[in-house]
């Protein structure tokens, strides 16, 4: 793998960092790995801003892909759904809360930290060399049980209780 690279400290002007980006992974014809969200892609209450610049950043990785491409540079990113971090520790206090997500997961466990970065290895390795605009979904299932993955209301669950019984 090829070593990062690294930018000048000061530049000056509006796009002084894209551009100093550009030349460096241009030189090296490196790859870019951005770490954007299952949240990108799953509308969730309460989430407007953060799920918006994650689909944000995905785009411009897309577009990254296509203006960059013909100097040699790939950008892609991963997408990662819950995970199991020190940033996300307090979501994993109640046990029976992580029971019912996990169950719901189709590989029936959280994310790590160490499978969002094996992710990332790989897009930036050469075994993803033909790999360029992607959005790689890290996230054990996530997005294609979604639904089934939010927990209704315990008074709804109730109901649906009263009337499968």
């Amino acid at each position: 793998m090829k070593p990062t690279v690294k930018l000048p400290e000061k530049r000056a002007g509006k796009h002084s960092g894209k551009q100093a980006a550009h030349a460096a992974l241009r030189e090296s014809s490196g790859a870019i790995c951005a770490v954007a969200s299952a949240s990108a892609e799953l509308v969730a209450g309460g989430l407007t801003g953060y799920s918006s610049s994650k689909a944000a950043l995905v785009m411009l990785i897309k577009q990254m892909a296509y203006e960059w491409g013909p100097d040699g540079i790939r950008a892609n990113a991963v997408s990662p759904g819950i995970t199991h971090s020190r940033s996300t520790e307090a979501q994993w206090e109640d046990e029976e809360l992580v029971r019912y997500r996990t169950e719901r997961l189709p590989l029936r466990r959280l994310g790590r930290s160490q499978d969002i970065a094996q992710a990332v290895a790989f897009l930036v390795g050469p075994r993803s060399s033909y790999v360029t605009g992607e959005n790689l979904a890290v996230d054990g299932g996530l997005r294609h049980i979604a639904m089934e993955y939010v927990r209704p209301p315990d008074d709804y669950l109730t109901k649906l209780k009263r009337t499968n019984a």
